[in-house]
């Protein structure tokens, strides 16, 4: 045990030691102190006590530390802590000794980072999907930001001892990506010099032609120009992240999941558990069974999915 659990252990046993119920116990929160000045680690378990046994709460904080003070004598504590105070309304304060903070310093530069590490997450599995920008363009700034705040994230779990897996979701089909060939066709036809207007909401990047002239030197089918370009795009951002030195354990394509057949599992189940209804030609999830401000359609009257669906069978 750590420090902060030896503690909490320590303020338990007080507590029922004192009389005043185990059950008390399960509320206390040990917290490190907002000014250095009141200790090291701080409890406001007295005050919260207070109220249940009709005991003002400096008497509940005294009687505390004198059945604290009585283990201390034959626990692992002892020589750690310096003094225990009861201050203010009846915070309980703790004070390590200066001794404990230099055996600590000692064990970091004698073992470096491993001295550091604490197993927190007993090897429980957490997966941690970021960036995970659609393939449809080169990655931006809020990316690269994404990319850092999810890597640390990652680092710090795996370093206190979780089992930790980096996903990027891939959103490569549906109507970005249609959206996404049909620029590349009509750039690749600017190219062999047809007039035409150039879609607003087509993708304007001058990437867009480059694309086009790939597509053009390597005889892609018009049929496969959006799935081309998609690819294309999705090696650029694999390089621009390994040089970024962000490595993902897992590449989830979404079109991989609406061709295995789990989208259709998964609302198999709910229809089953009476989640999904029809109205209106359109499949609905009784998302308001569960909190939300209206049920959500999954799949439109037209037979096309929305987002939803997919991200169903993908939590499933």
């Amino acid at each position: 045990m750590n420090i902060q659990q030896q503690l909490v252990l320590l303020v338990k046993q007080s507590i029922s030691d004192a009389g005043f119920g185990g059950e008390h116990g399960k509320e206390l929160i040990l917290e490190l102190p907002l000014d250095p000045r009141f200790g090291d680690f701080t409890t406001n378990i007295a005050l919260r006590l207070s109220k249940p046994l009709k005991i003002p709460p400096r008497q509940v904080a005294a009687t505390l530390i004198e059945k604290m003070l009585l283990k201390l004598a034959v626990s692992e504590l002892k020589g750690v802590l310096r003094e225990i105070k009861v201050e203010g309304a009846g915070f309980i304060n703790f004070y390590l000794d200066n001794g404990y903070f230099y055996s600590q310093l000692s064990d970091i530069l004698m073992r470096g980072k491993e001295a550091l590490k604490i197993n927190a997450g007993n090897k429980r599995k957490v997966l941690i999907e970021f960036v995970s920008a659609n393939p449809t363009g080169s990655l931006s700034v809020a990316h690269a930001r994404q990319a850092a705040v999810g890597d640390s994230l990652a680092n710090l779990l795996a370093f206190t001892g979780f089992n930790v897996q980096r996903e990027y979701y891939l959103n490569d089909e549906g109507n970005q990506i249609n959206i996404l060939g049909a620029s590349v066709l009509c750039r690749l036809k600017q190219l062999k010099g047809e007039a035409l207007d150039f879609p607003e909401n087509y993708y304007q990047g001058d990437y867009i032609y480059d694309l086009a002239k790939n597509a053009l030197a390597k005889n892609i089918p018009l049929d496969k120009f959006g799935e081309f370009a998609s690819a294309e795009i999705l090696a650029v951002i694999k390089k621009e992240l390994i040089d970024f030195g962000v490595k993902f354990d897992c590449w989830y394509s979404q079109k991989e999941l609406a061709q295995s057949g789990k989208v259709e599992e998964a609302f198999a189940f709910l229809e089953k558990q009476g989640f999904l209804y029809r109205s209106e030609g359109a499949l609905w999830f009784k998302s308001t069974a569960f909190g939300d401000d209206k049920d959500r359609v999954v799949i439109k009257s037209d037979g096309s999915q929305t987002y939803l669906a997919p991200d169903i069978a993908y939590h499933q």
